[in-house]
């Protein structure tokens, strides 16, 4: 699953185009298996997808991508 979320997301901000505004958003894979906190926080929802930083960020989905929730909140 984590695959498919990384295609997904990568294609998703791919169809955002060029240029990208400095704060576009960019994908970052966290290895949870070298963060036990987070492993603890996020590890049954694997893959998840957030928009913001490991501490403070708002969950967008788990499991598999989701598109119009994910547009949805970058538009807010």
């Amino acid at each position: 699953m984590c695959d498919d979320m990384r295609v997904a997301v990568q294609g998703a901000l791919a169809r955002l185009g060029e240029p990208r505004a400095v704060d576009a958003p960019s994908l970052i894979e966290i290895d949870l298996d070298l963060h036990p906190v987070y492993e603890a926080r996020y590890g049954e929802f694997v893959p998840v997808l957030l928009l913001g930083d490991m501490e403070t960020g708002e969950e967008i989905c788990h499991y598999h991508f989701d598109e119009q929730k994910w547009h949805r909140r970058l538009a807010a």
